[in-house]
Formats: C-alpha cells, structure tokens, sequence
C-alpha cells in the first residue's frame, strides 16, 4: 500500500498549485497582529519643519505681507498644485473607505484630467493597500475602464509601480506582476 502512494506521488506530472494566500493586511488580524513592515505602512514620526525660507515668507500679520499676493493669486501653477494638494490631502484624510472610494470617484469621474490626476491616482492606491488591498486594485480598475483619456492621462509609469509594489508586498503575486508588467 505505501509503495503505491509512493509510486503515484513520484509518477505524479501535473503540479499541485497551493490557493493564494490572504492579503497580510488580513493576514495581520488572524495571526495575532503581528505587523511586519512594508514600502506601504512606514510610519515615521514627523518633526516640524524649521525653514528659514518659510519664515521669510510667512506673513507679518493679516495685512501685511512679504510677498505680493496678487502675483501668487494668479498664479495658474501655483493654483493647480494648490488643487492637487487638496486632493491629496482629502484621500490621505478619508476616514473610511468608503470616503476614499468617494473621493477618488470624484477624480476618475471629471469631464477633463489635470495635470496631477497620476499622482492623486498613485496616492489613493497606496492609501487604500494600507487597509484594503481590493481597494487599492479596484481604483486602478476604475481608472483603466472609465475611458481611454482616463487611462493615458492618469495610468502612467508612477500609477504600475504602485500596483506592482502592491502586488508584491500583498500577495508576493509574481505571475499576476507579470501580467501586469506585460499590460504596461
């Protein structure tokens, strides 16, 4: 008997392919919460700046300025990476994902694409593998199909690095990177 299921182990040609595993995110949670550190999750503690540049430039008071604010006012790139910041910051400081879904919907859904939609993109996915990896995969989804202006505008280099690292440090999805890689 044992020689048999020796023999059908050895003579075996079609491989056993195990089921993936679960995200670590959810991984995290079932094995007592021990967290391993990821290019995702580094949280640094944060220092204030001291900067004598912004010192210079800081207003004296309400009414009284060190630099002309008419100019600054005017100024349409000064304007777009205010935009962008807001953008940024509302995904960073979504309070649940559905929020973040809210707000990067917002983005995927506008008639025309700034210049800085790759970037919110990247920001949003990164912000969701932190809690929700599916989250993250279903932004990129939504910005591939919406149309094909929102795929060249906003699915750039920046935007499959920040799959493929999600892939990695997720699911250590080699074959699906690959795919992915391939898709670029």
């Amino acid at each position: 008997m044992a020689q048999s299921i020796v023999g059908l182990v050895k003579n075996q040609a079609v491989i056993h392919k195990q089921r993936k595993p679960l995200p670590k995110s959810a991984a995290g949670s079932i094995y007592s919460g021990i967290a391993q550190p990821s290019l995702f999750n580094r949280q640094e503690p944060e220092e204030p700046e001291e900067d004598p540049l912004l010192e210079h430039l800081s207003p004296m008071s309400e009414d009284d300025f060190n630099w002309d604010q008419t100019v600054v006012l005017k100024n349409e790139r000064i304007a777009a990476k205010q935009e962008e910041m807001e953008a940024t910051q509302a995904i960073v400081e979504a309070p649940s994902t559905l929020d973040l879904w809210h707000h990067i919907e917002n983005e995927i859904n506008r008639d025309t694409y700034p210049k800085y939609y790759p970037a919110v993109l990247t920001k949003a996915i990164e912000h969701a593998s932190k809690t929700d990896p599916y989250m993250a995969l279903t932004i990129f989804e939504k910005a591939k199909q919406k149309s094909v202006v929102s795929y060249i505008s906003g699915c750039t280099v920046q935007v499959y690095n920040a799959m493929l690292l999600l892939r990695w440090d997720v699911w250590r999805d080699i074959n699906g990177m690959l795919d992915l890689a391939e898709e670029m």
